[in-house]
């Protein structure tokens, strides 16, 4: 079995590009911003985490196919730790291993999602297209 996706092309490739990209910066921001409220319950927030890093893993990996999973598993976890990074110098927020932890599995889950999403990708193209 091989890691290739479907040949067909997306025609609406740069609004999933826009999606993910935004993603990434939202995620970027509510990563660097300072946090009122503690939340309540323990680790809730690496569920978060691995939401955040799951939908921009599996839009790229959908987007671009099984020739670039390592890239975006490498890019994506470059950006995360750099985030944490940032956090651990920040006086209102605090780096953990464990953040980088679930984000890791966010991305790893994604991937793994990627051969599905494309089929999302191209039925929601096609349903765009009997909407107009």
């Amino acid at each position: 079995m091989t890691d290739e996706l479907p040949a067909t092309e997306l025609r609406f490739k740069t609004g999933w590009l826009l999606a993910a990209k935004i993603s990434l910066v939202l995620t970027f921001v509510v990563g660097i911003v300072p946090v009122p409220v503690q939340v309540p319950v323990n680790n809730l927030d690496k569920l978060v985490h691995i939401a955040l890093y799951f939908l921009p893993a599996t839009i790229f990996a959908g987007v671009f196919g099984g020739q670039v999973f390592s890239r975006v598993i490498v890019g994506l976890l470059v950006f995360s730790s750099g985030i944490e990074m940032i956090q651990y110098w920040l006086p209102w927020r605090s780096g953990e291993w464990l953040d980088i932890a679930a984000n890791l599995l966010g991305i790893a889950l994604g991937i793994f999602a990627a051969r599905r999403s494309r089929q999302i990708m191209q039925w929601v193209e096609t349903v765009s297209d009997r909407a107009v």
